[in-house]
């Protein structure tokens, strides 16, 4: 028995979710047309209870009134089915509650006889109000009272006695004021709880950009930002920048699809990024093929130049013990230098961290001029390294735009 009401009831809101649906609903407008329609469904049935409750009691036009709501209700529902028209259909019923409620209280005989069932045209501005816009919500509350008023204007020209005893009376009171009430406190619940949705939406939707955002620049660079809309530049006295890049990568565009040839990449690429994270260093880009890593920016560290010269050497290790997976026969030239470096964040879209200064000059052109699965460093990274790591000398190295220069190959730690 219980499968089958669970069968019946899946079976009611699937068809109500078809009928409630739209091509270009935007978030949350199927369930607030789902919530209009069982809200005056429901009205419907209180409706035909009201309707045969007076009728008992020999109040046949009274009756008339809820009775023929009972009947309206579902008749404007079916034409939404067939056309569609959701908002014809929600502006239909609000104007029978709106209307119909004084009108019953009117024949009933007034706020006392009536049992004060003009409450429930409070209904339609209130469904308004959290259901549908500002502006409509305002024109049912202007009409609400409008309606109101002239209901009690009229209120001492109406016939008392409706034949209904006073017992009915009073219980008829305490419904009308109950009925609303819970219809205004659901209507509150289910404001309140868009609300904390949208909110929960709105904090999602920042660490969703945090998160992003922490992926192209560093933590403080972004809080920075954020804070700001600009970044300072800062100059940072002492720091270390290292560049590797694919030895022959010509010859394997031509060798690989370009498929395979950035599946290699992201493969080695992403075993660099977690030693990124291991020692804590900032990567600063990926062009292409080259790899560009950074120590002690943009927060100073005075460990900066081990960190790096530890990484550099954990890379090629990785890369000399990759035999058979992806990217695997795949070699880098690398190059690393110290000194001091300007870094900061240029334009206003796309947003970048980035360093510059002769020492990334120099540490560039000591990748360009090394040797492939070779650690070549120059003079600024050899003075605080030195007595930590074997390094052997390389002898003078024409660099293009700075002639001669003394550099060392890094072989690994003492």
């Amino acid at each position: 028995m219980t499968s089958t009401l669970y069968a019946i009831r899946n079976g009611l809101d699937d068809r109500l979710s078809r009928i409630t649906s739209g091509d270009d609903d935007a978030p949350g407008d199927q369930l607030r047309r789902k919530v209009i329609v069982l809200a005056h469904a429901g009205i419907a049935v209180a409706a035909i209870f009201w309707g045969a409750l007076y009728l008992s009691f020999g109040a046949i036009g009274p009756s008339l009134i809820p009775l023929a709501y009972a009947i309206l209700m579902p008749t404007s529902f079916i034409v939404y089915a067939v056309t569609g028209g959701h908002a014809a259909f929600r502006i239909v019923n609000f104007l029978l509650v709106v209307t119909l409620s004084p009108a019953l209280q009117l024949s009933l005989g007034g706020f006392v006889e009536g049992s004060g069932v003009s409450l429930w045209a409070i209904v339609a501005p209130l469904t308004a109000a959290a259901l549908a816009s500002r502006k409509e919500a305002t024109l049912w509350f202007f009409l609400f009272f409008a309606l109101l008023a002239v209901a009690g204007i009229l209120d001492t020209a109406v016939e008392r006695d409706n034949g209904v005893p006073d017992g009915v009376l009073t219980f008829m009171f305490v419904m009308n004021s109950l009925g609303p009430s819970l219809v205004a406190a659901v209507l509150l619940r289910y404001f309140v709880g868009q609300r904390e949705q949208a909110f929960n939406l709105l904090d999602t939707a920042r660490q969703e950009s945090d998160r992003l955002l922490l992926n192209v620049l560093p933590a403080d660079i972004a809080e920075e930002l954020k804070q700001n809309n600009e970044v300072q530049p800062r100059r940072i006295e002492s720091a270390s920048v290292l560049f590797a890049d694919v030895v022959g990568s010509t010859s394997m565009t031509v060798e690989l699809t370009p498929e395979e040839m950035v599946r290699s990449l992201n493969a080695v690429f992403s075993e660099f990024d977690k030693l990124v994270d291991k020692y804590g260093l900032e990567k600063i880009r990926t062009i292409g093929d080259n790899y560009m890593v950074a120590a002690g920016v943009p927060s100073p560290r005075d460990d900066h130049a081990h960190a790096l010269a530890n990484f550099a050497l954990e890379i090629v290790e990785g890369l000399e013990n990759n035999n058979d997976g992806p990217g695997s026969g795949l070699q880098f030239r690398i190059g690393m230098n110290s000194g001091p470096v300007v870094g900061g964040v240029i334009g206003n879209q796309k947003f970048h961290y980035d360093i510059w200064g002769d020492m990334v000059n120099v540490a560039s052109r000591m990748e360009s001029n090394g040797l492939p699965g070779k650690i070549q460093i120059a003079s600024g990274a050899h003075e605080l390294i030195n007595k930590d790591f074997h390094l052997t000398p390389r002898g003078e190295i024409e660099v293009r735009g700075k002639g001669a220069m003394q550099a060392w190959f890094l072989d690994g730690p003492r």
